[in-house]
């Protein structure tokens, strides 16, 4: 897309001005003021509605000495462009709207109207503004038209992905392929389970600092919770064995046994075998409960099922007859109000029927005979006036009270009847029924009361009282057996404290043994997150190397610092433009003038062959440039001339 001329009128501070580059470069030459970066503003006002900054709400209107809008004056850009060989003329114009409200002879503003021209043809704001974006939209007609643009105004943020997308990006597997270091990582990305799925580089940073916190988090916690058992083991160690406790309890075990055979001579076997007889009837007795209770249960089984369904069809009954009972009532109430009714009307028909006419037959203002015809036309008066009486009461007993809707309420009060005698004979039907099988249940005696379980229960009773006598025998000669006992019994606790405290202490090695093992295993942990994070570190650092080292190859001269290393070894994502100098690369930002139009031309360069879009380029302040590396490009210099106090345009070979 070339410039090939523009006309201004009325435009910021030009009355009037054309000029005429042919596709080709200009120099613009004038002092400070004289409306050099206007030419810049009308081309973006004309495309994108904004000045050469993209200030926002730029109005471009002219201004007096007081800096107030001249007012009834049109403001114009015309442009033709060769687009691809073809000659587009572009016009816009801004018009004032004036009009006069009702019942005022002077026109007040009301706001700007804007007019849109492609080769004089009348054109929607819509419609211009497509075609203008079929061309290029708004931030890349700022990059390939404004040097400074992409690498100070443009949003890092933007800025970065467009590089990228420019470069093509790196696959990860590239980067673990470029060095020895990284190639670990092909296996620890790898899914488990899986043959060809893997963790992305950010997955893996997180599980590795989720494993490390975790790991990290234990090798806190372990040691207190180690030192803890070994104070309890150290609060438990004894001076003798297990074995050897045991060999003692043993001994005082079997010492009491002879003592409390002795103490028990005359009464052990007699009542060893009575309880032990007592604990076999006590189990046939429970044995017997427990059968008498599921020959219960399946004998009643099928006849509590039925009653269950003649319970649920009772329920059912009963809800239909209330049902019936009510519908009953409401039919019997119905033909009964038609009845009545009905019998009124009659009663009124028949008073009607039975009127005679009564009317004079003698003036009672002269006292003069009625003419007989008009005694005839009044009694045909009241005979028609009287049959149309009739006949509204017979409409009105069809339509309210007929003999057919009375016999109908009534046909549905005996069907109700019917039904509620139906009903009513299911439901006796259905509760002599349930209580019939209620009859069938089956009601056991009383199992205590059987013989069978009588005479067991005689005989453990029996043996308990033989147990009672034996056991109340006499005492003398047993008193010292029994105090020797008790101390073999306190002696036997003291004994298992000690060989519990021993198996206690057991218990805790082989929980420190446990504990030790988890340390050593958090350990290794943390080492293998600590390792894997140390690899994401050297991946994103030879991936930010690769990817600054591709992007830059894509810039003649510009150089891009895309990434920079903090000191905790970390890397921060940026996007700083370099301009090549004499001595090296320098920050664009602290370059001088001329450093940054050159960087800003090749990256114009860069992003037009990318793009495949030619923009011309308005350089401003390019007197600073002694030289201009604009090859292949249509440039337009803006060059501050304290001689030229009007614009002076030269076209450039």
């Amino acid at each position: 897309m070339k410039l090939i001329s523009m006309k201004l009128e009325n435009f910021e501070g030009v009355k009037s001005l054309e000029f005429a580059p042919n596709g080709g470069s200009m120099s613009v030459y004038g002092e400070n003021g004289t409306g050099k970066t206007t030419i810049a503003d009308a081309q973006t006002w004309l495309l994108f509605d904004k000045d050469s900054s993209f200030t926002p709400r730029f109005c471009p209107k002219m201004r007096d000495t007081n800096g107030e809008e001249i007012h009834g004056i049109d403001c114009t850009v015309q442009a033709v462009y060769d687009i691809n060989g073809t000659h587009i003329s572009l016009r816009k114009t801004l018009r004032e709207d004036w009009k006069k409200k009702r019942g005022s002879s002077q026109a007040v503003f009301s706001g700007n109207k804007t007019s849109y021209f492609i080769d004089d043809v009348p054109k929607q704001e819509k419609e211009f503004s497509e075609y203008i974006s079929s061309i290029a939209d708004p931030q890349e007609f700022m990059i390939l038209t404004v040097p400074e643009y992409f690498a100070s105004v443009l949003d890092v943020k933007k800025r970065r992905p467009m590089l990228m997308q420019l470069a093509g990006g790196v696959g990860d597997f590239d980067v673990i392929g470029s060095s020895e270091e990284l190639k670990p990582l092909m296996h620890l990305l790898l899914k488990p389970g899986t043959a060809q799925m893997w963790y992305s580089i950010e997955e893996f940073q997180k599980i590795c600092r989720s494993r490390r916190t975790a790991a990290n988090d234990a090798l806190k916690e372990l040691p207190g919770r180690i030192d803890e058992v070994n104070r309890q083991i150290s609060a438990e160690q004894t001076d003798v064995t297990a074995g050897e406790v045991t060999a003692a309890a043993a001994k005082l075990n079997a010492e009491r046994a002879e003592l409390s055979r002795k103490l028990n001579a005359s009464s052990a076997e007699k009542t060893a075998a009575l309880r032990e007889d007592i604990a076999d009837k006590s189990r046939i007795l429970a044995e017997m409960k427990a059968a008498r209770a599921e020959e219960n249960r399946r004998a009643n089984d099928a006849v509590m099922a039925r009653i269950s369904k003649l319970t649920d069809e009772k329920y059912r009954i009963t809800n239909a007859l209330s049902a019936a009972k009510a519908e009953k009532i409401q039919h019997t109430a119905e033909a009964e109000k038609l009845a009545h009714m009905r019998d009124e009307l009659l009663a009124e028909y028949a008073a009607v029927s039975a009127e005679k006419w009564s009317g004079d037959t003698v003036c009672p203002c002269c006292g003069q005979d009625i003419p007989p015809e008009r005694i005839a036309e009044a009694e045909a008066g009241f005979e028609t006036q009287r049959r149309r009486r009739l006949e509204e009461l017979n409409a009105r007993g069809k339509a309210a009270c007929s003999k057919p809707m009375i016999a109908e309420a009534q046909s549905a009060a005996e069907k109700a009847e019917e039904k509620i005698s139906s009903l009513q004979k299911s439901l006796e039907d259905t509760e002599r029924s349930a209580a019939e099988a209620e009859k069938e249940l089956i009601v056991a005696d009383p199992l205590e009361q059987t013989p069978e379980y009588m005479a067991v229960n005689n005989l453990i009773e029996g043996m308990r009282a033989q147990i009672k006598i034996i056991e109340n025998g006499g005492e003398n000669g047993r008193e010292e057996l029994r105090r020797r006992i008790a101390e073999i019994d306190e002696e036997a606790g003291r004994l298992a404290a000690k060989l519990a405290a021993l198996e206690n202490c057991r218990r805790l090695k082989d929980r420190l043994v446990e504990l030790e093992a988890e340390q050593k295993q958090a350990e290794e942990e943390s080492e293998k997150a600590q390792q894997g994070l140390y690899l994401c570190e050297q991946f994103s650092r030879a991936k930010a190397d690769m990817l600054t080292e591709k992007i830059n190859a894509k810039f003649e001269k510009v150089r891009f610092k895309l990434f920079r290393r903090q000191v905790n070894g970390g890397i921060e994502d940026i996007c700083e433009a370099l301009a090549p100098t004499a001595n090296g690369y320098i920050p664009y930002s602290t370059a001088n003038n001329a450093a940054r139009i050159n960087a800003g031309l090749d990256i114009i360069r860069t992003f037009s062959k990318a793009l495949g879009l030619e923009l011309p380029v308005f350089v401003d302040n390019a007197e600073s440039v002694t030289k201009l590396e604009a090859e292949g490009m249509q440039v337009i210099r803006l060059v501050v001339s304290e001689n030229d106090k009007t614009l002076r345009f030269e076209t450039e070979e």
